[in-house]
């Protein structure tokens, strides 16, 4: 299955931002539930490799490290920028975003992400061109929880039935973990 590690919180499904994707009257509009700010994706890894991720990121969860993460969109507009895929939140990355990332490296839980290139962004919806749609949505979006995720199958999102104004989801939380407290 395709796995990936990212953050998620209750501003990600606010009524200003579902107002602000059904106005831009993009057809591929994600499902609320799919927001999330993906921190590593990780490729296709068997069960057997997944539960130990969970053992491991359940490790880095109970160190007591890992709190609220707050971070500033300061606009909705294509991305990445040179070959646009979709249209998304971004931002400047924080420093508890990259100690984050930090952290999951240094626990051998992900890979080098981290890049000078990278833009923390919020997709919300698929682009098949260049949309020319930006606005400058200032939105402080607080995470809180840390979840292990994975991407629904072609066959199993065939079988959903999409939510009215929005796409059919298209990844489902295989764990999560608080971050309100951290561990312990």
């Amino acid at each position: 299955m395709r796995v990936f590690i990212a953050l998620s919180g209750p501003d990600l499904i606010s009524k200003k931002l579902n107002l602000q994707v059904l106005l831009s009257q993009l057809p591929h509009a994600h499902d609320p539930c799919d927001r999330h700010l993906t921190l590593a994706f990780l490729g296709e890894l068997s069960a057997l490799e997944v539960d130990g991720l969970i053992t491991q990121l359940q490790g880095v969860y109970e160190s007591g490290l890992l709190t609220k993460i707050t971070w500033e969109a300061c606009e909705i507009g294509d991305f990445p920028a040179q070959s646009p895929k979709a249209w998304a939140l971004q931002g400047a990355s924080t420093q508890k975003l990259d100690e984050l990332v930090l952290r999951l490296e240094q626990e051998g839980v992900s890979k080098a992400v981290m890049d000078t290139s990278f833009i923390p962004h919020v997709s919300l919806a698929y682009l098949d061109g260049p949309s020319n749609l930006r606005a400058d949505f200032p939105l402080t979006v607080s995470f809180y929880r840390l979840g292990l995720y994975r991407s629904y199958t072609v066959a199993e999102r065939a079988l959903m039935a999409a939510s009215g104004l929005w796409a059919k989801p298209r990844y489902q939380c295989i764990h999560s973990w608080d971050l309100e407290y951290g561990g312990n």
